[in-house]
């Protein structure tokens, strides 16, 4: 039944392609990819939002994953295995199997960690969806940490790494092109458009574009050298789940399609959707990073975990997403992208959120969820 339905799948991809938002071109290896996913990703999404809030999924849920086939994997607690398999028919759409323990309970052992994470030199904890598994990052070599945190916390699927760095936020002085703005004499970059409470437009970015260039409400915003509007709101402060700011643009340049409030992305490319559900960051899924920066291209990768503690530059932030794609200075604030099926052979882009930071091999970016819940914002 497996392969009827991959076959399938296969078939639907080469028909519907032609159908899709990149129809006007050849379509890449990265977007074929990507639409592969989306097909999965669709039938997970919907199990996602009638399912999280039910006791046996959210008591069970073990992770999801993509592997190296794109094949979609999810995993349920073990001791629940019969009341799965009574409960849910996966076959023709999931690999699914049996893990030691639940995100839930990986999240709460989570919790405790970070009252540690002075203590111990912790820079970033989180979840091993593919190992079910919890890995800290120290600052410094502890050998007896593991033994520690297995015994208070009865898990023992916990990997400890050593990395003397922390993820760094991305801000610079250059500037490059209308996709970015200044705050204060820096460069960050434009994330998606929204509104805040008041039902005033704008766009969102991150927090730390304020806080650590000494802004704060109020400070003027400019865009090739025009004023277009000030910061209204902004967070980025220990055990927040979202770095992040709201900026409210000025009346005379909502006209504007250069800027936002617009979905365009950089490169002439624009989204259509913002995912503004709690919807579960499967590791291995395709995202695309739509910044510009010191680069000339958008930069491309995947989803490395899906829920990350960490420190940006001296700040505990909750709830972020790791991916593998490296970015620079001035980035900061910008969207990371993916590829949603909306049926009928239609494939369209989809805002996962904006770039905190990063390091030499990885970056990570607040959730539109979260940060709508933590600014009080609304979509545009």
């Amino acid at each position: 039944m497996k392969k009827i339905f991959c076959f399938l799948l296969l078939v639907l991809l080469t028909v519907t392609s032609v159908c899709s938002v990149n129809a006007a071109s050849v379509i890449s290896d990265y977007e074929i990819r990507e639409q592969r996913q989306a097909l999965a990703l669709y039938e997970f999404d919907k199990l996602w939002n009638d399912e999280q809030d039910s006791y046996l999924f959210s008591t069970t849920f073990g992770g999801a994953y993509f592997d190296a086939n794109d094949i979609l994997h999810i995993n349920f607690k073990s001791d629940f295995e019969q009341e799965i398999l009574n409960t849910y028919n996966f076959e023709e759409m999931f690999e699914f199997g049996f893990t030691r323990y639940s995100i839930k309970e990986l999240h709460e052992a989570i919790n405790i960690i970070l009252e540690y994470s002075i203590e111990y030199s912790i820079s970033r904890v989180s979840i091993d969806d593919t190992k079910n598994s919890i890995i800290v990052t120290t600052k410094s070599n502890n050998g007896d940490l593991k033994n520690i945190l297995v015994k208070m916390l009865n898990i023992e699927n916990i990997l400890i790494e050593y990395e003397a760095s922390e993820y760094e936020t991305l801000y610079t002085y250059s500037i490059t092109n209308g996709d970015f703005y200044l705050i204060n004499g820096y460069n960050c970059t434009v994330g998606f458009a929204a509104r805040n409470a008041d039902g005033d437009a704008g766009f969102v970015t991150a927090g730390h574009c304020v806080s650590e260039t000494g802004s704060t409400i109020g400070e003027d915003i400019v865009i090739d050298g025009n004023t277009v509007g000030d910061v209204d709101s902004y967070i980025f402060q220990n055990y927040s789940s979202a770095d992040a700011a709201f900026i409210d643009l000025r009346s005379e340049w909502w006209w504007s399609p250069r800027w936002i409030p617009s979905k365009n992305l950089v490169f002439n490319n624009s989204y259509q959707y913002l995912n503004t559900s709690s919807s579960y960051p499967v590791v291995g899924t395709a995202v695309a990073y739509y910044g510009d920066g010191n680069h000339s291209s958008i930069q491309y990768g995947e989803v490395t975990t899906s829920s990350m503690n960490a420190w940006v530059s001296g700040t505990l932030i909750l709830n972020l997403v790791e991916t593998d794609i490296v970015l620079v200075g001035g980035d900061s604030g910008g969207p990371f992208v993916r590829t949603i099926y909306a049926g009928g052979g239609q494939y369209y882009k989809y805002v996962q959120g904006v770039l905190s930071g990063g390091n030499a091999s990885n970056s990570v970016y607040s959730t539109v969820y979260n940060i709508f819940y933590e600014l009080d914002l609304s979509s545009y």
